[in-house]
């Protein structure tokens, strides 16, 4: 059965000839969209105070274990500090691997791309990402813009429908911004591990130095 044209299905009998029917639907879709974006914020915010604080706990301890090498001071609690030290480098590499970008720039060749898992791929649109192509409908304000200044008699139906319908067409970007969260949540796992690990360790350090002076 082949489907009537964009403009038939918004006949008399369709649900949606109503223009507040439409508009509820727009702004259901761009609802999901920006509920989309705002995990992938939130979640760029903890990466970036995590990367801080094992940044600063990296740097502050780095130089303490200098001044303790430069003044040859020797004990069996330095094994945990030094081990510290490695954990905390440890977890800045897994806090690094969060940054990599992996949600494609709308509009560019590998976000029309569907292929899940393509390393091949990522690599290629990372390093030697691809010319942008044809903006999406919903996202081209000069093609939404002229698609009004056409409509007859302003009729906002077709421009609503089609407008929802490339919001709609973006379901595949949205997949791809939770297979990104699930990796970045999974490298911060490890960093958020290694880094209690690290300060464990420095607590059995500063505890074993106290009683070592005392």
């Amino acid at each position: 059965m082949v489907n009537p044209p964009r403009e038939d299905r918004l006949d008399a009998k369709s649900p949606l000839d109503s223009t507040e029917a439409l508009l509820w639907v727009h702004d259901e879709l761009i609802r999901i969209e920006r509920h989309w974006t705002d995990q992938v914020q939130n979640q760029q915010r903890r990466i970036a105070a995590i990367l801080a604080v094992n940044g600063f706990l990296l740097a502050f301890l780095a130089t303490a274990g200098l001044q303790i090498t430069t003044r040859r001071i020797t004990g069996w609690y330095l094994y945990p500090f030094y081990s510290c030290l490695v954990l905390l480098a440890a977890a800045l590499v897994f806090g690094v691997l969060t940054l990599f970008p992996q949600i494609p720039i709308s509009g560019s060749k590998a976000d029309r791309k569907s292929v899940r898992g393509d390393r091949k791929e990522w690599l290629r649109s990372t390093f030697f990402p691809p010319p942008p192509g044809p903006m999406d409908f919903w996202l081209d304000s000069g093609k939404v813009w002229e698609a009004f200044t056409r409509l007859p008699d302003r009729n906002m139906d077709a421009l609503l429908l089609q407008s929802c319908e490339s919001i709609a067409a973006n379901a595949n970007g949205n997949l791809t911004h939770n297979r990104v969260q699930v990796r970045r949540r999974k490298w911060m796992n490890w960093q958020i591990g290694f880094i209690m690990l690290s300060l464990i360790l420095l607590i059995v350090a500063v505890v074993g130095w106290a009683v070592h002076i005392l």
